[in-house]
């Protein structure tokens, strides 16, 4: 059970903070919308919240991804360019 909880939050096994924020802003917006349907009995409009998670998760993963793209902008090239 611990490899697999690992391997869920590790990208190419390096640790994937991406995936955690991701996880604990889906968690928080469950537990939000579950706070205020317990309390008014009845379903808020969930398009904020939806997109909420959504750009987070995409940011997460954006900004995890961004030091993968520098580096490989970074290495020389190994194909040669046909001239």
């Amino acid at each position: 059970m611990i490899n697999f909880i690992q391997a869920l939050f590790s990208d190419d096994s390096k640790p994937d903070i991406g995936a955690v924020c991701t996880m604990l802003t889906t968690l928080s917006v469950l537990l939000w919308v579950s706070h205020v349907v317990w309390h008014t009995h009845s379903i808020p409009d969930l398009t904020g919240p939806a997109t909420f998670v959504g750009v987070g998760a995409a940011s997460h993963y954006g900004v995890n991804k961004v030091n993968d793209v520098v580096s490989a902008w970074k290495k020389p090239s190994l194909t040669k360019v046909p001239e």
